[in-house]
């Protein structure tokens, strides 16, 4: 009855005593929780010794209560996840946050994206995991910044190069230009361990993915790479593809940027010669979808997925109007 409808600070307690005392997953995102329940949320992580997983998304937690939870996160050894996507907490609880991880040594994921991220506290966070040694996927996105992401991209390109656990970097909506890339992918050179990247929603366009390209050919770590919603054309494309016959490369997003005809051909031939690729993500592009579709295009696409069958996840989904081929989003 109490989750009939969102939580607040008042029906919390009561939610949470009805909860068993060895609970290993407690999922509190989407509710109406401020600060004033935070001092309940820091008995929780003190008396269960058996959660391992707290997700508090997209609640009204602010700077005050992150600097609440910081404190129960540095006395914590279970937690493993921790969520905190979308409480507007600012620079200032980010800060707190970040200062835990200098303490904490059970932590594995840790997602603050969305909560307003400002430079010094995105600086805090690639400062610290440098030295980190137990988190393995750090979520960064939706920053509150006033310029191109170059800054913030020296930093993450000295943690990548620091850090030798992190497995899964997300930083959607940095602001992250062609500069910026050529740093990153300069310090995936010299990374052993990260096997995803997020770079979606940036501003890369052909010279970033080729700057991207050349380190995934060296090869490096990565096996998942998502670009989608950048400004990549057909050379960016073509270059990508290139590198993906040598790359370690098992999943990549391109969807949303600004390639077509040529390409979409070079990514429609690796789809289908490289059994390592099972995933590939490519609607939005001009060359599939809207007025500007290309026929040609989507029948060698539509090859390329036959060749691979059901060994290929893509987000394309085939069909055939008077003879010729055409694509649709896979729902």
């Amino acid at each position: 009855q109490i989750m009939a409808s969102k939580l607040t600070d008042e029906t919390l307690p009561a939610y949470l005593s009805t909860l068993p005392a060895d609970t290993p997953v407690v999922n509190l995102s989407n509710n109406l929780l401020t600060s004033k329940s935070c001092a309940a949320l820091q008995s929780l992580l003190e008396k269960n010794k058996s959660l391992v997983t707290l997700d508090l998304s997209n609640n009204d937690i602010d700077a005050e209560g992150a600097g609440l939870l910081s404190f129960a996160l540095q006395l914590s050894t279970t937690l493993k996840t921790l969520r905190l996507a979308d409480n507007k907490f600012g620079g200032k609880g980010a800060l707190a946050v970040a200062s835990a991880l200098q303490v904490n040594t059970s932590l594995t994921s840790l997602d603050v994206g969305g909560t307003d991220l400002d430079m010094e506290s995105l600086i805090a966070f690639t400062t610290v995991m440098a030295n980190n040694r137990t988190l393995t996927s750090l979520v960064l996105d939706r920053p509150l910044l006033s310029s191109v992401g170059e800054e913030i991209a020296t930093h993450v390109s000295r943690m990548l190069v620091l850090n030798n656990t992190l497995e899964h970097l997300s930083l959607r909506k940095h602001h992250i230009g062609e500069t910026g890339l050529a740093r990153i992918a300069e310090a995936l050179l010299r990374n052993k361990t990260l096997r995803s990247l997020d770079l979606a929603c940036n501003k890369i366009t052909r010279d970033g993915a080729a700057s991207i390209a050349r380190a995934l050919a060296a090869p490096v770590s990565l096996l998942s790479l998502q670009l989608d919603s950048n400004a990549i054309d057909d050379d960016g494309a073509i270059a990508i593809a290139n590198a993906i016959t040598r790359s370690n490369i098992e999943s990549l997003s391109l969807a949303h940027n600004r390639i077509r005809g040529p390409g979409m051909d070079a990514l429609s031939f690796v789809a289908a010669k490289t059994p390592r690729l099972t995933c590939l993500r490519v609607w939005g592009n001009p060359a599939i979808c809207g007025a500007t579709t290309n026929t040609v295009v989507c029948e060698g696409l539509v090859r390329a997925l036959a060749v691979r069958g059901a060994s290929l996840t893509t987000d394309v989904r085939p069909y055939e109007v008077d003879g010729k081929h055409y694509l649709a989003e896979e729902s």
